[in-house]
C-alpha cells in the first residue's frame, strides 16, 4: 500500500489559494505564504501533468534523500519514506516532501532514492513500475545556483515532476486497454521559491464556459512548464523563474492561441487573465 504524505492539495491553505484564484487573481500569495518551516531546508513537490482523462494516480515512494555539499559530502534528510501521488499535485497544489536542518555551508545538488512507483489508469487498471537501478541508487537534481545555508532563515525549493516524461507509456494512452506498462525515470525541474513566481488564470471556450483539459505551455530553452485546466477552466503554474515569457494555449477542437506575453515576478502570482479560444467548428 502506498501511503500519501500530508498534501496541501487538500489543505485549507490551497483551498484558499483556489478561492482567491477564482475571485481575486491579482492577490494570490499562498504558495509564498505556507506555514513556518521547522528546519532550514524544505523540499516541496508539484507536478507537470498528463491530461486528466488518462491517469487517475501516479505514485512514487522515496526511501530517502540526501543533499550534497561543495566538498562532495552527502547530508541525510529525514529518516522516513516520502510518498507522492503526482496526479494530485497539479494547478498549484503542492506537498511538503521534507523539512529538516542542514549544517551551514554551500550545497550543489539533491539526491533522491526511489523505492517503488505505480500508475493507476482512469479505468482503474493498476500498473506496478519496474524502477531502474539508477533511480533506486539515487538520481541527482542540481540546484539552479549554488545554495548557501546559514543558521538562520529557511531555504524553500520546489521540485516539479514532469509526469508525462517521468512515466512513458508502452502502448497508446488513447486506448487504455492496450497500455501494457510504463518506462520510468524521474524528470524534474528545481526552483528556488524565494526567487520564483507563479501564474494563474482561466480558459474559456467560444460559449464562454470554462474549458476543461486545455493545455497551457511555457517553453524556455532550458526548461518547460505546463498545466491543464480543470472543470471550471482554471489553472495555475508555480515555481516559475522570474522573467518574461510567451505562453500558448491549445485544446482539442479549438484553435491554438500563441504568443501570449507573461511576466513572472519574484514571490508573486501573475494573473494570466481570462483567455477565450474559439472552437474549430
Amino acid at each position: 500500500m502506498v501511503l500519501l504524505t500530508t498534501s496541501c492539495g487538500v489543505d485549507k491553505k490551497v483551498n484558499r489559494f483556489f478561492n482567491q484564484l477564482k475571485s481575486v487573481p491579482d492577490k494570490l500569495t499562498d504558495i509564498f505564504d505556507i506555514d513556518m518551516s521547522i528546519g532550514n531546508f524544505r523540499l516541496i513537490a508539484t507536478d507537470e501533468p498528463f491530461t486528466y482523462d488518462r491517469i487517475k494516480a501516479a505514485h512514487i515512494v522515496f526511501s530517502k534523500l540526501e543533499v550534497k555539499d561543495i566538498s562532495g559530502t552527502f547530508h541525510p534528510g529525514p529518516n522516513r519514506e516520502m510518498a507522492l501521488d503526482l496526479a494530485n499535485l497539479r494547478n498549484g497544489r503542492f506537498s511538503i516532501m521534507a523539512d529538516f536542518n542542514l549544517p551551514p555551508g554551500e550545497y550543489v545538488e539533491i539526491k533522491l532514492f526511489v523505492k517503488e512507483a505505480s500508475i493507476i489508469l482512469k479505468n482503474d487498471k493498476k500498473i506496478d513500475i519496474a524502477v531502474p537501478k539508477e533511480a533506486i541508487d539515487g538520481f541527482s537534481v542540481s540546484f539552479p545556483v549554488k545554495l548557501s545555508v546559514s543558521e538562520k532563515g529557511t531555504n524553500d525549493f520546489l521540485i516539479d515532476f514532469n509526469l508525462a516524461k517521468t512515466f512513458l507509456p508502452r502502448g497508446d494512452l488513447t486506448d487504455l486497454e492496450k497500455v501494457t506498462g510504463f518506462d520510468f525515470f524521474p524528470v524534474t525541474r528545481l526552483s528556488d521559491l524565494h526567487k520564483a513566481g507563479a501564474i494563474g488564470g482561466k480558459i474559456l471556450s467560444s460559449d464562454k464556459t470554462g474549458l476543461v483539459g486545455a493545455l497551457i505551455e511555457i517553453n524556455h530553452e532550458k526548461w518547460s512548464a505546463s498545466a491543464f485546466t480543470e472543470a471550471d477552466g482554471m489553472f495555475a503554474i508555480i515555481g516559475l523563474p522570474v522573467g518574461e515569457y510567451e505562453a500558448k494555449v491549445s485544446a482539442p477542437g479549438h484553435f491554438e492561441q500563441s504568443s501570449i506575453s507573461v511576466k513572472v515576478e519574484e514571490r508573486k502570482v501573475t494573473p494570466f487573465g481570462t483567455i477565450l479560444i474559439k472552437n474549430t467548428l
